[in-house]
């Protein structure tokens, strides 16, 4: 009986011990494949950072620490400076107060001055410029680079070319950060490229950084291409999570109808798709703020009368490299 109990120890003993190795394995390659998945994901990084010149790194290919863009520890006010700029009677403050007013004032004098200079100068420069023959250069529009520009032959046409381009630009962005921005100058044209791109808002469920669903309750939002609706200040509280999902960049492309929606600089955007029912629109357009963006145009030319005329087509030719369908 006592040989029996001590085999079944025994045998409860040699399976526990099997099944704690099984765990320890699982655990082990788990591990193992979340720290190759990392390093595949640094390396992926490192070769679009060196693709995108962002790296700092010598002739071998180390990478190393790039240059902090942080002030210097000498010149940030040690804490006898902070300590004694609080510890100051208003007295102290008010004499400190007038002798930089005073400091100030003596700079403004002698910038007056230089001015005064300057503007006799420039008379002398403009009485110059009244008598030599020179054409009036009031549009910077022709100062940038030819941006390509596609006359289309209607209104399906010229939407689907547009929708063709985004989806080209959405191809070669494999990581599908490139901010876009549709930009159109008519309703009929803004309602078709919502409909054939089907922009619409969805249910999504809220996630928390760390991959573990959130509390919150699911809502409806745009996943990838959002609608910025039209005016933009009687539509500020609606177009509030769009602005903020391209800024952030959960939404990469953005559908917005008014020409006076410019989010360029703001919202970094790298790709303009400009889609015009008017040649005008086209001619009008403030492509001063275009200079660090590319711009891809479209207009319709359906051969009727309000068509691209021969001297809305010679400005369009000035400004961009136009080629008909």
């Amino acid at each position: 009986m006592r040989c029996y109990i001590l085999c079944f120890v025994h045998h409860i003993a040699i399976s526990l011990l099997v099944v704690s190795k099984r765990q320890v394995i699982s655990m082990s390659s788990s591990y193992k494949q979340k720290k190759m998945k990392t390093l595949a994901t640094r390396k992926k990084t490192r070769k679009r950072r060196i693709e995108e010149g962002m790296t700092f790194e010598d002739d071998s290919g180390r990478l190393f620490q790039p240059p902090s863009t942080r002030d210097p520890r000498w010149k940030k006010p040690s804490i006898e400076t902070v300590v004694s700029g609080i510890t100051k009677s208003k007295g102290q403050k008010k004499a400190a107060k007038k002798r930089r007013k005073l400091v100030a004032s003596k700079d403004k004098d002698k910038d007056d001055a230089i001015e005064v200079v300057q503007q006799e100068s420039a008379s002398s420069d403009e009485e110059v410029e009244e008598l030599s023959d020179e054409e009036p250069v009031n549009d910077a529009l022709f100062d940038l680079p030819k941006t390509p520009l596609r006359l289309c032959t209607s209104l399906d046409d010229v939407v689907a070319k547009a929708i063709a381009k985004h989806a080209e630009i959405r191809r070669k962005d494999g990581r599908q950060k490139t901010k876009v921005l549709l930009l159109v100058d008519a309703r009929s044209i803004f309602k078709l490229m919502k409909k054939k791109m089907n922009i619409r808002p969805e249910m999504v469920k809220a996630k928390s950084k760390l991959g573990v669903s959130s509390s919150k309750k699911p809502e409806m939002a745009y996943k990838n291409t959002g609608l910025v609706k039209t005016p933009l200040d009687r539509f500020k509280d609606v177009n509030k999570p769009v602005l903020t999902g391209y800024k952030s960049g959960k939404l990469s492309s953005v559908l917005a109808e008014d020409l006076s929606f410019y989010p360029y600089t703001e919202f970094k955007v790298q790709h303009v798709i400009f889609v015009a029912k008017n040649a005008a629109s086209s001619i009008n357009l403030d492509r001063n703020l275009l200079r660090n963006v590319e711009l891809h145009s479209f207009v319709i030319d359906d051969k009727s009368a309000t068509s691209v005329s021969e001297d809305e087509l010679k400005a369009l030719q000035k400004a961009y490299q136009v080629s008909s369908a």
